[in-house]
């Protein structure tokens, strides 16, 4: 499903002589005015503010009424309320927007020495067995990373891409693993790669019992000069669609050097 980024722009100069309670709301229909249809998500990238006190300093406004998509707005209204925040990787290899709501992983000294600079975003929330059970399915997490060109793994673009093409091969016909083949296209001009999988997985709480669950993933393998950025999200099955577009967002953010 594509995701889009809309900016407004001003087109002529305002000299503001109107004073109109609670500001003037500008609509613009997706189809008609922007040729945008089917299903998608999107963002407003400007710091949009309602002086009805709708939206916080900071924060960008979502739409009120959907229209042409068909995303879950209770989903979105939540995924607002998160925020975001600036990141850039060391020596500037890349920057994106992070969620401000999400916890953050970094080991400057361990990515100096591996030669892969990660960052990893875990969401302090977890679906819960149907049984009951004490132990939890994991966090869902956003991963972004650079690979060098002599990455400690040995791994570059073409080879990682390779991998997830034999996995695909490899669980053809199988109810629990579910590997995509990869789908080539373009990230900002730059050549990349699609990847989706669900995986079945159990987690061992007593001698007798396992929690059982699927994951889902969603990646994005970039190409650089030297190296290559990873871009991924993976999520129990019961959290996916409701952190998809916030891991849109922060894809459609993602500037490599």
């Amino acid at each position: 499903m594509p995701h889009y980024a809309l900016t407004i722009n001003r087109t002529k100069p305002d000299n503001c002589k109107a004073i109109v309670a609670g500001g003037i709301v500008l609509s613009f229909d997706l189809r008609k005015d922007l040729g945008i249809n089917g299903k998608f998500s999107y963002m407003i990238t400007n710091p949009v503010l309602s002086a009805s006190g709708d939206a916080q300093p900071g924060e960008s406004m979502y739409p009120a009424i959907p229209r042409e998509t068909s995303l879950n707005f209770a989903s979105n209204k939540a995924i607002r309320q998160e925020g975001f925040e600036r990141f850039v990787m060391d020596h500037e290899y890349f920057s994106c927007s992070i969620p401000s709501g999400w916890n953050s992983q970094r080991d400057r000294e361990k990515d100096e020495k591996a030669g892969i600079f990660e960052l990893i975003l875990t969401k302090p929330e977890k679906a819960k067995p149907e049984d009951g059970a004490k132990y939890f399915y994991p966090e869902p997490l956003i991963y972004t990373a650079y690979y060098s060109g002599n990455n400690d793994q040995e791994k570059t673009y073409n080879s990682l891409v390779n991998e997830y093409e034999e996995l695909a091969r490899k669980s053809a016909g199988s109810e629990k693993t579910r590997y995509n083949h990869p789908e080539k296209t373009t990230f900002k001009n730059a050549e990349a790669t699609t990847i989706y999988y669900e995986l079945y997985r159990e987690i061992p709480r007593d001698p007798l019992f396992a929690t059982k669950y699927r994951l889902k993933a969603k990646v994005f393998v970039i190409k650089a000069a030297d190296g290559f950025y990873v871009i991924a999200y993976k999520s129990p099955e019961e959290l996916f669609e409701k952190y998809l577009p916030l891991f849109n967002a922060v894809a459609e953010s993602f500037t490599p050097q």
